[in-house]
């Protein structure tokens, strides 16, 4: 009876340990967060340096002191992330599009889980940003494309240097481009598209907000993004200068 008892015991107990170690396979390490404290930094000077590289058809990589990404007609989009995982964050970069159209897209990569799961904030050379989200492969925009109001918010043209922030506190967004703090449309109701009208810019059957709130992903990486969009050339893009800092309150602009 005793063995019978232990071998039942030992059962429960490898049984744990398999659960577990299958568990452990997805639980990831979260930067801890100081207000204010930079928590990470890079200027791609070492191309061995602690980023994913996108592997396949596309091209990603560390080159002449920045991360060049280019994307052509084969697939949506591409990304490269840092190997760490954040909660809260302010995070920042340089970034210009050297070849391809104007009517591209590109930017930041955020509370990135996997392939499946992530945010994005975009920009594009011909002078328009959005909002994405893509939660279990199935993507949704939170806020279209948009150029500003009387004063277009971005540059165009190709080889112009911006820079663009987003800062995420618990599920709470916002978004910057050259230090200016641009504003999302988001529907009164949530499962809504965001329509904005050409004509003048009005946020319909919604509100132009400063804040995004959303608590789909609760932490996750960062990093930066080209999508192809549908247009008819592959655009090139290079980021530099990434800074996260760690934040517990949005910015007061």
């Amino acid at each position: 009876m005793r063995r019978l008892l232990i071998g039942g015991v030992l059962i429960i107990i490898l049984a744990s340990m398999f659960q577990l170690s299958r568990l452990s396979e997805s639980w990831h390490y979260v930067v801890p967060v100081e207000a204010d404290e930079i928590i990470y930094a890079t200027t791609f000077g070492d191309p061995a340096i602690n980023w994913e590289q996108d592997q396949g058809q596309l091209s990603s990589e560390i080159v002449d002191g920045v991360m060049r990404l280019q994307v052509d007609l084969q697939n949506d989009g591409l990304y490269s992330a840092v190997d760490h995982y954040f909660t809260d964050f302010d995070v920042s970069v340089d970034t210009r599009a050297v070849g391809g159209v104007e009517n591209n897209g590109y930017g930041l990569v955020f509370r990135q889980q996997d392939r499946q799961n992530y945010f994005m904030f975009l920009i594009s050379s011909d002078g328009y940003y959005r909002v994405m989200r893509i939660v279990d492969n199935q993507s949704r925009v939170l806020s279209d494309w948009h150029n500003g109001f009387d004063e277009p918010v971005l540059e165009t043209g190709l080889n112009i240097t911006h820079r663009i922030r987003v800062v995420g506190v618990d599920d709470q967004f916002r978004f910057y481009i050259n230090d200016e703090l641009v504003p999302v449309c988001l529907p009164d109701d949530p499962d809504a598209l965001s329509t904005i009208d050409p004509r003048n810019g009005n946020c319909l059957e919604g509100q132009w907000q400063e804040t995004l709130v959303d608590d789909s992903i609760s932490y996750g990486r960062l990093g930066v993004t080209v999508i192809t969009d549908g247009i008819p050339a592959g655009p090139v893009v290079e980021f530099d200068n990434v800074l996260v800092f760690g934040v517990d309150t949005l910015p007061q602009d």
